[in-house]
């Protein structure tokens, strides 16, 4: 006797098992309609007054669900492994069928016979498909009973169905854990990122005050005055860059705030394209910008310049030597001021479109492929488009897009006048 209980105990103790039983996360889990379904069904079909899903922990049994049990063990929902007959279960990983407890060499002597009232016990193992037995679904009579074969193919259809639901536990449990691990990795990815970023802009703001600085007192020759003007504005436009990211992940997690004044459309328009002039120059891209008629509308001008020097960015990138991107405004219906930047690039597929402006999804990553004629043109972040989109959208406007493959894209966006 003493060393089949020590057998039984190290199959129990088993900790690949122990582990497994514990990321189902049903142990000391409350009352669940769905497994009392299943101990109701037990106890109709067989005709049993009790029936038990007992899941076998370290020292003690725990009744995920139980129909007829007595008090004190129906409140506490668990015994010790004294009392338990389905550790046994555990121990073969096969069916334990017993008419008569009292007659039975190893359990008459048994406190599960002599205080729970155990006398027939039909016990099915719950068993992973990592081939690990957590508990017993067991059907438990008051008097000696016949098992027949019948009744243990029921009771072995229904442990199946249970252990879907087991399985699906510890599924929902992996993913679950997965999902936390990948969360607390993008959490530190983006605390990085923006840490890195913040160290970026103060050298960077010093780097371009330094030029302004070399250009008013350096008594600079007008070629030297060219190329600091070049370096200026690349500096501008990485300053640009990051402090996209910044204000994407602020407005990812709060309201995007804006400094609306009265701004000239034509005027930001200009400011936004005279930046961005020495790239189209260099990726011999010609850049044209005007409007229609006289326009005003209240925004936050910064963010206005950067949304357009974003999407001229963009489309200045994408378009091939000789190409054309310009920049056009007007009013829109009476009510808003339309924007659009139109390039006569390589297009984006109607597939992508619903990507574009997605955070981490270069747009153009989107586009079909083609040969990389001038890799000097610039770089994007992935955020320029979703920090435009947020940035119209907190203005009330909408942006979208418009694409022919081989025929170029539009980019079109409104600003309310009020």
């Amino acid at each position: 006797m003493e060393n089949d209980n020590q057998k039984t105990l190290a199959k129990v103790l088993q900790p690949d098992r122990l582990a497994e039983l514990e990321a189902t996360g049903l142990l000391d889990s409350s009352v669940e309609e769905t497994f009392d379904r299943f101990t109701r069904l037990a106890s109709t079909i067989l005709k049993t007054p009790v029936s038990l899903v007992s899941l076998v922990d370290r020292e003690r049994q725990f009744f995920k669900s139980s129909i007829g049990l007595q008090e004190p063990w129906a409140s506490s929902r668990e015994t010790p492994l004294s009392h338990s007959f389905c550790q046994h279960v555990v121990e073969t990983s096969e069916p334990l069928c017993i008419v008569d407890t009292r007659l039975h060499p190893l359990f008459k002597e048994h406190l599960g016979t002599i205080e729970l009232g155990v006398v027939a016990y039909l016990g099915v193992p719950i068993t992973t498909a990592k081939g690990h037995t957590l508990g017993s679904f067991c059907a438990i009579d008051t008097k000696p009973r016949e098992w027949t074969p019948e009744e243990l193919a029921t009771l072995s259809d229904l442990t199946a169905l249970l252990i879907g639901q087991v399985e699906f536990r510890l599924l929902a449990q992996q993913l679950h854990a997965e999902y936390l691990e990948l969360r607390n990795l993008e959490l530190f990815r983006t605390e990085t990122v923006e840490m890195l970023v913040h160290d970026l802009r103060d050298p960077l703001d010093s780097l371009l005050g330094g030029l302004d600085l070399t250009q008013k007192y350096g008594g600079l020759t007008e070629t030297q005055n060219h190329y600091v003007d070049l370096a200026k504005n690349g500096g501008k436009v990485l300053l640009q860059m990051i402090n996209s990211i910044l204000d994407t992940r602020t407005a990812q997690s709060q309201l995007m705030e804006l400094n609306k004044i009265e701004v000239d459309p034509e005027r930001i328009i200009a400011e936004a394209c005279k930046q961005m002039l020495p790239l189209a120059k260099k990726s011999e891209v010609s850049l044209k910008w005007y409007t229609q008629g006289e326009l005003s509308c209240i925004a936050d001008a910064d963010k206005l310049r950067r949304v357009i020097v974003n999407l001229v960015g963009n489309a200045i990138q994408h378009t091939l030597q000789g190409g054309e991107v310009s920049v056009f405004a007007h009013t829109d219906r009476g009510n808003a001021v339309l924007f659009s930047v139109a390039d006569t690039g390589d297009g984006i597929p109607k597939a992508a479109f619903g990507q574009i402006f997605v955070r981490g999804a270069s747009p153009r990553e989107k586009r079909v492929e083609r040969v990389k004629t001038n890799w000097a043109k610039g770089a994007s972040t992935g955020l320029n488009l979703p920090f435009s989109q947020m940035a119209i959208s907190a203005h009330g406007g909408r942006i979208w897009v418009e694409s022919e493959i081989g025929q170029g894209t539009t980019f079109y966006f409104t600003i309310p006048l009020l």
